[in-house]
């Protein structure tokens, strides 16, 4: 997945593994497809990368603070965890038992209504 692969290749970026020539030489050929719909979650990143690399272009930020940049890009990434219901098989030719979950609708009050109630 692309998306990984950019943030390997920061992730190289940051730990001096690669040069900035690098990270640049790698990103250009590849930002069509950050820019594609569906929204990519890497866009952000890219994002970052290119502003940065243009102000260093421009002398007006230094590749240290370009660095810092990019780790604040990278931990504003927000990651989720999603948990599903356990599921268990008859058998792997397809059909399964599956054990609904039945959750309770919340009660609350605002502005004097209430949730429905549940059936």
């Amino acid at each position: 997945m692309l998306t990984s692969e950019l943030f390997d290749i920061v992730d190289q970026y940051l730990e001096r593994v690669i040069s900035l020539q690098e990270l640049e030489d790698w990103l250009v050929p590849r930002l069509p497809f950050f820019f594609k719909l569906p929204y990519s979650s890497g866009e952000e990143l890219v994002t970052a990368i290119e502003v940065g690399l243009a102000e260093i272009s421009d002398k007006t930020l230094t590749e240290e603070d370009f660095r810092s940049s990019l780790r604040d890009a990278i931990n504003r990434q927000v990651a989720y965890t999603v948990t599903f219901a356990d599921e268990t098989y008859e058998n792997f030719a397809g059909s399964s038992v599956q054990t609904p979950i039945h959750l309770p609708i919340p009660q609350f009050t605002i502005a004097g209504l209430t949730s429905p109630t549940p059936v």
